[in-house]
């Protein structure tokens, strides 16, 4: 009987550490799936990084637009002070330069249509008129006026 004690024992002591195995491999697979919900977690913030990144990048990169689109108006602005529109002629209008309007100088005339457009185009003799005006014509735009004074 003692023998069938001790095989009690045994089989108990046994089961004992077959429990305490099963019980560490539970928390094993809990810290295992916890280690793997952990990595998921990482690489979901990642990506969130990574996308606050673009985004960041395409925030300056439009900034860095805006600032040159700004710094181009303000220069246009500045430029386009030094400009007025004249009539040369009844009803026809052109931008020249407000200091070489009341001189004896040739000051160029600007295209109003490319003037508008933030571009000074210069408008061009292109015949004379035999009621002795001329037509000019803008490069740019292809802006035909009619002058019937000659003015050159």
């Amino acid at each position: 009987m003692i023998q069938e004690i001790a095989a009690a024992f045994a089989a108990a002591k046994s089961a004992t550490e077959l429990l305490t195995l099963l019980r560490q491999m539970d928390a094993s697979t809990a810290v295992t799936e916890k280690a793997i919900e952990l990595q998921t977690n990482i690489i979901n913030l990642q990506s969130e990084i990574l996308s606050v990144q673009v985004q960041s990048h395409q925030l300056l990169a439009d900034k860095k637009e805006l600032e040159q689109r700004l710094v181009e108006i303000e220069n246009w602005t500045a430029q386009a002070k030094e400009y007025e529109l004249a009539e040369i002629d009844p009803r026809v209008f052109v931008f020249m330069e407000k200091t070489r309007k009341h001189t004896t100088a040739s000051a160029p005339w600007f295209c109003t249509n490319c003037f508008q457009n933030r571009q000074t185009s210069i408008l061009q003799f292109k015949e004379q008129l035999s009621n002795g005006g001329a037509l000019y014509s803008c490069p740019a735009c292809k802006l035909v006026i009619e002058s019937v004074f000659d003015h050159l």
